[in-house]
């Protein structure tokens, strides 16, 4: 082999999602992952190791299209009955709810976690702290690592595994596990795209230099103004004392630019991933659009779409405490457009790359706040309404709206 264009295809960056499964898949580890200067990952031939095995294309699902693509069983309106889950989670609280399921029969739980330094990495845990960790939304691709042969090492101790990951993640797995295992259950995620770390990261530093403080935690989905209210929540530090702000996504470029797509990876503009045949037992998201499907559950803080892709999946899913309506597959393709087609390179996608790649993140924010101003006398009215009339006015739309469809 004569270098990285070798795997994958790679002279085109949009051939490669960036899975890992190359890296896991060599024999003689002679890939390694490396970010280009956007801060997207990419495998790298070490061609004084390379054996010229060719295992590392033959893992490559996402040129290649190997693994069975799933066609949805059954889908549902899902939420958790536990309060703190519901609260932690982005949307109906469901990954808690599956991985505590697990955890309970002795299991290991796959997921994605924020290090101490704001980048995501996938862990392997049997402890309910960790899973509260994995749970809720982050909005950047994660550093999957050698993870996938730590996965196959519990399949073959007949633990059970769950390991939730986006689309790609899922399929990486598969092709490198080269077969199902009855003793792992896979949930890939409604994914609209990912940006980099390194996109985030300067995005932060920015924050930091603003507000002239550290940020000590943050949350893309605060439900301070409940499940649809785009509140970021930074807990900021300053000479030793904590306080909390927070931001509509309109008001931050990295969040911004993810709604608009305008610093995703490449390879997510031509997703094969992004339709409702799926790659993992079972598949969840946030359940936009839940309106039409006129269910009884609260929305405030949040629903969940699941949808149920392999008799496997189903039967572990009527093991869990979850409430669950079935609901039309429809109905839930039509509020997500990640279950239509790949997302769609943003007007600003070349601007905001190079911003990034010259670390000019004032200059990206000041765009972002241009851009966005005509509804930003809207959100500070929002922001300063107490939130139990923004439920009450809610509660009463909804019966409204119930009223007019009987």
């Amino acid at each position: 082999m004569n270098g990285v264009r070798n795997v994958g295809n790679l002279d085109i960056k949009e051939n490669c999602c960036g899975c890992s499964a190359c890296c896991n898949s060599c024999p003689v580890d002679a890939i390694s992952m490396v970010d280009d200067e956007y801060g997207f990952c990419y495998p790298r031939v070490n061609n004084s190791i390379c054996i010229g095995c060719q295992k590392c294309l033959y893992s490559c699902d996402f040129v290649n299209h190997f693994i069975t693509r799933k066609k949805v069983l059954a889908s549902f309106a899902a939420q958790t009955k536990n309060t703190k889950s519901i609260n932690s989670s982005s949307s109906g609280g469901v990954f808690v709810d599956m991985a505590s399921q697990i955890i309970m029969s002795g299991g290991t739980i796959f997921g994605v976690v924020f290090e101490k330094d704001f980048s995501t990495s996938f862990i392997a845990s049997s402890d309910i702290k960790d899973v509260m960790r994995m749970s809720g939304s982050k909005y950047l691709q994660a550093r999957v690592g050698l993870i996938y042969r730590c996965v196959k090492e519990r399949l073959l101790e007949n633990k059970t595994v769950l390991f939730c990951g986006t689309p790609c993640q899922v399929a990486g797995l598969m092709s490198y596990l080269r077969k199902d295992y009855e003793n792992l259950i896979t949930v890939d995620l409604f994914c609209h795209g990912v940006p980099s770390q390194l996109a985030f990261r300067e995005s932060l530093d920015y924050v930091e230099r603003q507000y002239k403080c550290s940020v000590k935690s943050f949350n893309f989905r605060s439900k301070k103004l409940g499940w649809q209210g785009p509140f970021l929540h930074f807990q900021l530090e300053r000479n030793g004392k904590l306080r909390n702000k927070y931001l509509f996504g309109s008001e931050f470029c990295f969040a911004s630019d993810f709604a608009y797509s305008n610093n995703l990876r490449e390879s997510c503009f031509k997703c094969p991933y992004s339709n409702e045949l799926r790659v993992g037992d079972i598949s969840i998201g946030d359940f936009w659009g839940y309106q039409k499907a006129k269910i009884s559950l609260d929305d405030w803080y949040g629903l969940s779409a699941i949808l149920v892709n392999s008799e496997k999946g189903l039967s572990f899913l009527k093991k869990t405490n979850l409430v669950l309506k079935e609901v039309a597959l429809k109905t839930i393709i039509e509020g997500n457009k990640a279950l239509q087609h790949p997302a769609v390179p943003g007007n600003r996608w070349s601007f905001s790359m190079e911003c990034i790649k010259n670390n000019n993140i004032d200059l990206l924010q000041k765009t972002t706040l241009l851009e966005n101003k005509k509804g930003s006398l809207k959100r500070r009215i929002k922001r300063r309404i107490p939130r139990c009339v923004l439920h009450l006015f809610k509660r009463i739309k909804r019966r409204v709206n119930t009223s007019g469809n009987k």
